[in-house]
């Protein structure tokens, strides 16, 4: 990603490496340019001098000067919990392979909060075990994408007595083991995902029936879960004989949220469980072979606030009664409703190839004006998602349109990319029909469209928008200036693959505008001081000097 900031206030870079300068390199990749506004143009002190520190690591820690190395240590072993967070997501992103076993039990091994993404090629069985140490202020953990084996999961996880956050998502070797670890040590914990692991639902069983806590459950690509396997588990908690109750705890009471997604369940799994989950909030339950759901009675249906069918194949039509008994819905996610799965192409469940039967409908012109009609009355709506439906614009009846005019300007969010027939004139319901009724829309995403300059009138009726993704049409640079002119507050434009837009512009188009539509601010940056870039944050700050001195900052501040 390309980033562009206003004068003044660019960031200093992450990472310090050698610019590719070759054609090839100005072409791959994504082509994403990027502003900062507002408050978010100046970064805080304490960032800058973490991002020069950052960039500079090899520097302050050089392996032949001893002294200078034990120095460095002992104030970072200084920095505040919040500074040292911010250190390590800073560390983690710039340099992942400089991050090991040794500096993270030196230097990040404390505080309340730690996270392991797969990125880091460091971490070891060993590191996973040094986490005991912390066993008494441990409470939020995140070990992701890690083959440490499920024994020492276990072993680790039963000496974190105070875990409310655990995240082994993608950790393939979590099993049994670490499940057990869990409900017999972590009574307190109210959120779990198991994502991607080797963990089944009988392992997971007990964790239902005891963590009474527990909001949030992530069971994606879960091997076994079955529409069989969910009636026998949910007649064992809630059948009139319970073979999983203790005495006080009302399995998954207050479970908010629950990620289905790549499993093989059917609708008649979801009617059979919503009854159970009177405080449920959010349901994902995309790229499984959904077909159609049985009618459920609307006093047993919980109050959703999130819902994500997106690669179903699910039929339109017979979701639209579901949908009316979920008025206080705010997230609404029907990408590539009736797919045949090709978004889902690859995916695994528990490491192996899915082979679930998925069907070929999608939702078509005239679902969406029925869709449309019910929508319009959900007065928390903010997000809704349309993508991959390629069945939408292909008759006169205007149904995008209607949409977009009826519902989708009074959203925060609404994304319609892969829509193939999608033209400009389709996006007139952005524009407002009475003054005072402004579009609400702060993100736009319509990549893979067929809209061209056409399309600039509509999202300049979009004061709010901060990122907008034309990535793929058939925009061009005087269209992308003229939205920019009219959206103050747009400060993130994905312009890759936009064949009338130069590829150096579609990195840059920011500095585009200013060069042409406002070249004062222009001259007001490259005026700027040493001293104002580093304070601003700006990424033009090379010499080594300058980058010591915001070292220093770090020093000074503890």
């Amino acid at each position: 990603m390309s980033k562009r900031k206003t004068a003044g206030s660019e960031k200093y870079p992450a990472k310090r490496v050698k610019r590719d300068t070759s054609p090839v390199a100005n072409i791959t990749g994504t082509t994403q340019s990027v502003r900062k506004l507002g408050a978010n143009a100046i970064p805080r002190l304490t960032t800058t001098a973490l991002r020069a520190f950052v960039a500079d690591i090899l520097g302050q820690l050089p392996k032949d000067e001893e002294e200078k190395n034990k120095r460095t240590l002992r104030i970072v072993r200084m920095l505040p919990e919040h500074l040292l967070k911010e250190l390590w997501s800073q560390m983690i992103n710039a340099w992942p392979k400089f991050v090991g076993h040794n500096l993270i039990i030196e230097i990040f091994l404390r505080g309340s909060t730690i996270r392991f993404p797969g990125t880091l090629p460091g971490i070891k069985k060993q590191t996973v075990r040094a986490l005991s140490k912390i066993g008494s202020t441990l409470k939020w953990l995140e070990i992701m994408g890690h083959d440490i084996p499920d024994q020492d999961f276990a072993m680790t996880l039963s000496s974190l007595p105070l875990l409310e956050h655990l995240n082994l998502r993608h950790s393939r070797q979590v099993g049994s083991r670490t499940c057990k670890a869990i409900y017999t040590t972590h009574e307190l914990l109210t959120y779990l995902n198991l994502g991607e692991t080797n963990a089944t639902l009988p392992d997971i069983k007990p964790i239902l029936r005891k963590l009474g806590k527990l909001q949030v459950l992530k069971i994606s690509s879960m091997e076994g879960l079955t529409d069989s396997e969910i009636t026998r588990t949910v007649e064992e908690l809630f059948g009139s004989q319970p073979q999983f109750s203790d005495q006080g705890v009302v399995p998954l009471s207050n479970l908010r949220s629950l990620k289905l997604r790549h499993t093989s369940i059917t609708g008649t799994t979801i009617a059979l469980i919503l009854p159970h989950l009177p405080m449920l909030q959010t349901l994902d339950a995309s790229f499984v072979p959904i077909v159609s759901i049985p009618t459920v009675k609307i006093d047993t249906v919980p109050k959703l606030t999130k819902l994500s069918l997106a690669s179903t194949p699910v039929d339109a039509k017979q979701l639209l009664p579901i949908l009316e008994l979920l008025p206080t819905l705010k997230i609404l996610n029907l990408g590539a409703l009736g797919a045949s799965a090709k978004t889902a192409t690859g995916f695994t469940i528990a490491g192996k190839q899915s082979t679930s039967a998925m069907g070929s409908r999608t939702l078509d012109d005239t679902a969406l004006l029925s869709l449309t009609d019910i929508l319009q009355s959900f007065h928390n709506l903010e997000s809704v998602s349309l993508a991959g439906n390629s069945s939408l614009c292909t008759t006169k009846s205007r149904a995008v349109s209607y949409f977009i005019r009826q519902v989708g300007r009074k959203l925060k969010m609404l994304n319609l990319n892969g829509i193939l027939l999608l033209k400009s004139e389709d996006l007139e319901g952005l524009r407002a029909e009475d003054a005072d009724d402004v579009c609400s829309l702060e993100q736009l995403l319509l990549m893979g469209t067929s809209i061209d300059d056409g399309v600039a009138a509509h999202i300049s009726a979009c004061p709010n928008l901060n990122f907008l993704d034309l990535e793929a049409t058939k925009v061009s640079e005087e269209g992308v200036l003229d939205i920019i002119d009219a959206c103050s507050l747009l400060e993130t434009i994905n312009l890759s693959s936009c064949r009338g837009i130069g590829v150096q512009n579609r990195r840059k188009i920011f500095e585009l505008w200013k060069r042409e539509r406002n070249p004062e601010d222009t001259n007001r940056a490259e005026s700027a001081t040493p001293r104002e870039r580093l304070a601003y944050g700006k990424g033009s700050l090379e010499s080594r000097s300058e980058i010591v001195l915001a070292g220093r900052w770090i020093e000074e501040k503890i």
